[in-house]
């Protein structure tokens, strides 16, 4: 049998999660925008011979509420019909069966490594999160996807989910569909995510989705005005990176198996903050931070934040090592806990930039060590040994995606 061997590793992206999940129950398609009024020249010549020798095909296992939402809209229409939008002909629109959902349950039983390429389509991502509530009520055998170790999170899946945010997000709480249902059903031992590069080489692009449309509309003043608006937006998509890093690490608490990982990778972090809420990582034992370097000269450059939103120096990067010594002590303080004790297995290992030609990597790992010990003179609580700073040479392989 070689099911459990070829969804051992499973990759999902935007072009490949319809077809990865295809088999699983269908949901009503929503609202009106989708919705058509069938007449004679809709129907397929399936449905019409169909119909003539009065045969009865049966209806594709369809999920409805609760598990999936109900839409706003007039019930009393006549002769409407939802179009089966993943583009299957006839056949496959009623191929979903109880014995498909199960058996593709089977099938998603047997991942073990989950690596997000990109995130899924609109459609897809509800869908995603109704099967991740039906199955959220199931014994955890037969929830979907319930035995991944590891998930590896790429930082393209990391940029969509931050322009998400930025687009319709309403509100501080908001998950994405795709993410709130896949944080609810599954719980990885390890995670890795990649933090993506913001530079002035998206502007364009991201200028363009959201106002281009307009250019023919607005006179040259407007857009003037509407392009010094988006600027400031785009730069605020460093911050959206971050709260969608945080995403994942936040434990839900609504969750029947909430993520609490052993261990926690970041690849490609620049600057600002570590993007870590006060409760995450009260399970997490080993949480290791690749750091990246900007490569824009901070002397010779008027405006280094325009050019690029993540823009750091290295003085600047002292407070990755106040945000993790002060973290622990708040937390112990918080929870009435004495700060020497409070997480006391947990482990934090920063690696430093890949270096320059030519660059003395043993030179900049005093200038780190130097920091680290004028952080923990003031902390005398925390325990040195649990932070530990390495040379990117000398650090060790990620042992979720190799790099």
């Amino acid at each position: 049998m070689t099911a459990p061997q070829l969804y051992q590793e499973l990759i999902i992206t935007k072009t490949n999660a319809e077809k990865v999940f295809r088999g699983l129950a269908i949901t009503p398609r929503e609202g009106r925008v989708i919705r058509i009024r069938q007449d004679e020249g809709t129907r397929s010549l399936f449905e019409r011979w169909t119909e003539l020798w009065n045969l009865r095909v049966r209806p594709p296992y369809t999920l409805t509420y609760p598990y999936a939402r109900v839409e706003e809209e007039d019930e009393l229409d006549d002769n409407l019909t939802y179009p089966y939008l993943w583009r299957f002909n006839h056949y496959d629109r009623r191929y979903s069966s109880i014995a498909s959902h199960h058996r593709k349950l089977t099938l998603l039983s047997y991942v073990k490594r989950l690596t997000i390429g990109s995130i899924p389509s609109r459609i897809v991502s509800q869908d995603f999160k109704s099967w991740c509530l039906l199955s959220s009520s199931s014994p955890i055998e037969q929830r979907l996807l319930p035995n991944i170790e590891t998930i590896i999170i790429t930082n393209q899946a990391i940029w969509e989910l931050a322009e998400w945010t930025d687009k319709y997000q309403t509100n501080q709480f908001d998950k994405h569909p795709f993410i709130d249902g896949l944080i609810n059903v599954s719980s990885p031992d390890k995670i890795c995510m990649t933090y993506p590069r913001l530079h002035q080489d998206q502007y364009p692009k991201f200028l363009n989705d959201r106002i281009g449309h307009l250019k023919n509309i607005l006179t040259s003043d407007e857009w003037s005005d509407k392009e010094e608006d988006l600027k400031r937006l785009f730069c605020r998509m460093a911050y959206f990176i971050d709260q969608a890093v945080l995403s994942f690490l936040q434990v839900h608490n609504a969750s029947l198996s909430g993520w609490s990982p052993t261990e926690i990778t970041l690849h490609g972090r620049r600057a600002g903050h570590l993007a870590f809420n006060h409760y995450h990582s009260l399970k997490t034992k080993s949480t290791r931070i690749f750091l990246d370097d900007c490569k824009i000269d901070h002397h010779r450059s008027p405006e280094p934040l325009t050019l690029c939103p993540q823009h750091t120096i290295e003085e600047d990067r002292k407070v990755h090592l106040g945000s993790i010594v002060s973290k622990d002590c708040r937390i112990a303080k918080y929870k009435s806990l004495d700060p020497a004790l409070h997480n006391e297995q947990d482990q934090w290992e920063l690696i430093l930039p890949r270096p320059f030609v030519e660059e003395d990597e043993s030179e900049r790992l005093m200038n780190w060590e130097r920091w680290k010990d004028e952080i923990l003179s003031k902390n005398p609580t925390f325990n040195k040994d649990r932070l530990k700073i390495t040379t990117w040479s000398g650090a060790e392989s990620c042992t979720c995606c190799s790099t």
